[in-house]
């Protein structure tokens, strides 16, 4: 799919949020922007073929193009694979500091849209989260994500809570 190519996580966690009630003039709640911040990205997202926005006084309701759609597809079916070695090298670049997914795609040399799909398995499956702030998302591990990428296996809590009493 060529739409992958310019695909960012940024993007594919944009489009995650547009819902039937997504409106161009409420959108920047939703990813912690200012209202010319996220129409500004939404711009983008539509220049990239992955939503609509139509135009109409008051409100502008935004929505998904097929292709939109698509890429969201693809990020669920990728969601429902197993973690293997790249997922892993991801996880450790993440864990030994890096935040920015463009600067992580760069230093894996590894194309923006097939890290986009990897990086959302990953917060899928509760291994790292993200956070979004105005037109940037940065991504850190998780408890889970940093014991897995250490080998080290987690506790049984219900063991250790049981010992404790």
């Amino acid at each position: 799919m060529s739409v992958s190519r310019e695909l960012t996580f940024f993007d594919l966690m944009v489009l995650e949020r547009i819902d039937r009630e997504t409106y161009v003039e409420r959108f920047g709640s939703k990813i912690n922007a200012s209202f010319f911040d996220a129409a500004n990205v939404l711009g983008t997202m539509k220049l990239k073929g992955y939503i609509n926005i139509q135009s109409s006084p008051g409100l502008s309701p935004v929505s998904c193009t097929p292709d939109g759609l698509d890429i969201l597809q693809a990020a669920a079916a990728k969601a429902k694979e197993e973690v293997d070695a790249l997922d892993v090298s991801i996880t450790r670049k993440i864990s030994s500091g890096a935040k920015d997914p463009a600067a992580l795609a760069a230093e894996l040399n590894l194309r923006s849209g097939d890290l986009a799909y990897r990086l959302y398995k990953l917060v899928r499956k509760g291994l790292i989260d993200y956070e979004l702030r105005a037109t940037k998302v940065s991504v850190m591990m998780t408890e889970s994500g940093f014991v897995k990428v250490n080998g080290e296996p987690e506790p049984n809590y219900a063991e250790v809570a049981k010992a404790i009493q």
